[in-house]
């Protein structure tokens, strides 16, 4: 029989190893957060990292892309000076078969070897002024190129950043966080990925993991920009000036005779004038004239250099209107001194050793168009932005998940009710939070151990990620 004090005995044993349990289980539930911390903290960092390589990737991918829409630019060039050229030839062959000016007098004037430039340009001639196919359609696909390619490209990239941004950072976070036990998600690789991006922050919700961005500078920072900013034009300006083709094409040569008693100083010339232009449009042109300027003399004005045209191009992107002043194409009915009188107001540009303008005249009449739609779009850097480095573009992130997870019905057989259900609640409502910034910054590996170092740009693939201990 057993007496009251055995029963009180029993009680308080039976109460002593509930209390026992409840430390060994809180004692298990304090480890493991403690163990769960560190590989939260662990995958958040790992997260973050693989979105700043991500970032850096993109930033890099946006440089590139600025580069190859350059060289596209500096090809448009090309190609617009290769076609004026081309006409150029057209028109130059038309007057040395017209013999106006005779190739004789210009061998005879200023030597054989310009005589011989002069006839050359019959080789190929076809008699009509009409640009080669395979300079318009390269010219065509370049164009192109820049504007539905990679324009298109690099606005898709900044776009859909913030969409590639969370699905990396879901993607490296559930596998730092998921068990090695774990074979079908860790051996998918990309493939599941790729097809289902959304797969990752549906395994993170199941096992309770809760994370967002405190902020991120990547759409202060970089941002899409017209094509003709100052920044760009100047970078397109310094690479244009290492292609010698696209140089002014000026050249001047002049006889050594005395031509007029009336004005013994005067010569005659023979003027080259050509040159390649990115207009303010965005769109690229080319000129390019020779002509022989003769010296003449009447009773009214005296001496004065009569222009005879050699050749003639003009190359523009699109069709307009021809504003100038039009020019005879021979001076037939109105001398070649009063025509020019009229159009200048004055008799000065008869005697001044300007440029081919009756050539420049006969170029815009005849000019040809080749399309186009300019300069694209491009991504570049926003500097000066408030509390933050222009060196680097951040990214905050903050993950989080719960503390504990006690069973709230039973434990070890025994319903849990009033306060103690109360408790266990509000400890399953604990969470663990972890922190981490990732960043992409600039940095040039030529300026290494420099203490000066050449701003960040959009145009040099230097880009490089790192965690940062920055919080903000």
């Amino acid at each position: 029989m057993i007496n009251r004090q055995d029963g009180q005995a029993m009680m308080a044993g039976m109460v002593m190893i509930l209390v026992l349990l409840g430390a060994a289980s809180l004692s298990y539930q304090i480890g493991h957060a403690i163990k769960a911390k560190s590989l939260l903290m662990v995958a958040t960092d790992a997260a973050a990292f693989s979105v700043a390589q991500e970032q850096s990737s993109v930033l890099n991918t946006l440089a590139y892309l600025n580069r190859a829409q350059i060289a596209h630019q500096v090809a448009l060039a090309h190609l617009v000076t290769l076609a004026s050229a081309e006409r150029f030839r057209q028109t130059q062959s038309v007057q040395s078969m017209a013999h106006h000016p005779p190739a004789a007098l210009i061998g005879m004037l200023f030597g054989p070897h310009h005589a011989a430039a002069y006839v050359a340009s019959n080789a190929g001639n076809t008699g009509a002024y009409v640009l080669p196919e395979k300079i318009m359609l390269a010219y065509r696909w370049h164009d192109q190129t820049v504007h539905e390619l990679i324009e298109r490209s690099q606005h898709a990239l900044l776009m859909e950043w913030e969409k590639r941004r969370d699905q990396v950072f879901e993607e490296a976070l559930y596998r730092n966080l998921s068990d090695s036990s774990d074979r079908q998600v860790k051996t998918s690789g990309m493939r599941s990925f790729q097809t289902d991006p959304k797969r990752f922050a549906a395994l993170l919700k199941n096992m309770g993991v809760e994370w967002k961005v405190i902020m991120d500078e990547t759409k202060q920072k970089v941002m899409m920009q017209d094509g003709q900013h100052d920044t760009w034009m100047q970078m397109l300006a310094a690479v244009v000036k290492t292609q010698s083709y696209l140089d002014d094409r000026r050249y001047t040569v002049k006889n050594k005779w005395v031509i007029h008693p009336r004005c013994p100083w005067r010569r005659h010339i023979l003027r080259r004038h050509g040159q390649t232009r990115l207009r303010d449009n965005g769109t690229w042109s080319a000129q390019d004239t020779l002509s022989f300027h003769a010296v003449r003399s009447n009773k009214w004005i005296g001496c004065y250099m009569r222009e005879y045209p050699m050749g003639w191009s003009m190359i523009h992107p699109a069709s307009h209107a021809n504003h100038s002043k039009p020019a005879p194409r021979n001076f037939s009915t109105e001398s070649y001194w009063k025509w020019l009188s009229k159009r200048e107001g004055s008799t000065k540009a008869l005697k001044s050793y300007g440029d081919n303008r009756l050539a420049t005249a006969w170029s815009r009449l005849d000019a040809a168009h080749l399309g186009g739609k300019g300069q694209a779009s491009h991504s570049t850097l926003k500097h000066g932005v408030p509390d933050s480095d222009d060196r680097s573009i951040s990214i905050q992130f903050q993950t989080r998940k719960k503390l504990f997870s006690f069973p709230m019905k039973r434990s070890m057989g025994i319903e849990l009710s009033g306060a103690l259900t109360d408790g266990v609640s509000g400890l399953n409502q604990l969470h663990m939070r972890a922190s981490a910034v990732s960043q992409a910054f600039f940095s040039d590996p030529s300026e290494n151990g420099m203490d000066k170092r050449s701003a960040p740009s959009m145009f040099r693939p230097y880009w490089q990620g790192r965690i940062s201990g920055k919080m903000q």
